[in-house]
């Protein structure tokens, strides 16, 4: 099984260092790339990483994290979402099922709730990637300006003449 490249974003120490803990001690099939305190640096980490999973907390540092999956989502494709958040307003909740978050737990985070989460991000990687149709393999041939990359499956004819194709 493939590890879930993974962000943490919690702007509290304590809560953060806890939750790092825990994803190293008992949950192996996770590869913790960054941990972030803030909006800015989590914005700035998740472009740089694009990664698989990210633990998200509801707010940080006063900005709704919210707002940063909606700036995000005009970049690049989301990662699964983990949201880890003290607040259990309705207005999140709902915010967090429009976005397709894989989970919502409270804080202080449950290691049974927190294995359960994980398995479902785990199961929605593997089905979204037994869902992509097979890449074709692809050729290469060297040009005057270059390299191109061709698929097998779009070539026709190839004709030799001399060292050229």
């Amino acid at each position: 099984m493939k590890k879930l490249k993974t962000i943490v974003v919690e702007d509290e120490r304590l809560p953060r260092l806890s939750l790092l803990t825990k994803l190293e001690n008992y949950h192996h099939t996770i590869e913790v790339v960054d941990a972030c305190d803030s909006y800015d640096s989590a914005r700035a980490s998740i472009l740089r990483h694009r990664p698989d999973l990210l633990f998200l907390d509801i707010q940080l540092q006063g900005r709704d994290s919210i707002t940063l999956l909606e700036e995000l989502k005009q970049t690049i494709a989301l990662p699964y979402v983990i949201f880890t958040t003290a607040y259990s307003d309705r207005k999140y909740l709902m915010s967090a099922i429009k976005l397709s978050a894989v989970d919502y737990l409270l804080k202080p985070i449950d290691k049974g709730e927190l294995t359960h989460a994980i398995a479902k991000a785990a199961d929605r990687a593997a089905a979204d990637a037994s869902a992509l149709p097979p890449q074709p393999e692809k050729m290469n041939f060297r040009s005057v300006n270059g390299k191109i990359f061709v698929a097998a499956d779009d070539i026709a004819y190839i004709k030799a003449d001399g060292n050229y194709a």
